[in-house]
């Protein structure tokens, strides 16, 4: 992180640490680029606007950077499980990412993905899997509807490796999605 932007971070702290206002500061006095950088990755708010002036105040992630040293932390990736069991969903999006009545939905490759998690199944496993990758594969490159049933006698081995479920879910959430526009 630039050095003006952890002064920036250390002066708001500071000031909070004293008062209970946001920090003023004179628009001519800071560089724009450093609010709007900071505000962005989430250190910042500006819980007041006015004309020639900002004023800011750390968010939860700025004040633990300020007291950790300015170090940033490193979490690791954790994986979340959902069962639904014996569910309707209708008119529902569950999860994250909702805005009003839409969905951003980031799907990262998840054909890469899935062909990684395979290689650490058993050996019996990945040969069907690694078939169904397969079938994946064409699906993606022929841009032709899935026939109904196609994938059906994968069920079981899928059953078994419940974290096979959502790269395959991510692929064909996609491909249903751009087939259809």
């Amino acid at each position: 992180m630039k050095q003006s932007r952890i002064q920036l971070l250390k002066q708001i702290y500071e000031h909070e640490q004293s008062n209970s206002s946001p920090l003023s500061i004179s628009a001519s006095n800071i560089n724009k680029f450093d609010i709007s950088a900071l505000e962005s990755e989430g250190y910042i708010v500006q819980p007041l606007n006015s004309i020639g002036a900002y004023h800011l105040s750390l968010t939860e992630k700025g004040e633990t950077f300020v007291t950790n040293g300015f170090i940033l932390e490193t979490t690791a990736p954790s994986n979340t499980t959902f069962n639904f069991n014996n569910a309707t969903f209708e008119n529902s999006v569950v999860g994250s990412g909702i805005s009003g009545n839409q969905l951003t939905f980031h799907s990262s490759p998840s054909l890469t993905e899935l062909e990684a998690l395979i290689q650490s199944k058993p050996v019996d496993d990945q040969v069907a899997l690694n078939e169904m990758l397969e079938i994946l594969r064409e699906i993606q490159n022929s841009e032709k509807p899935i026939e109904k049933g196609r994938l059906s006698r994968f069920y079981e081995v899928i059953k078994k490796s419940s974290d096979l479920v959502l790269p395959i879910s991510k692929f064909l959430f996609d491909i249903f999605f751009r087939l259809g526009a």
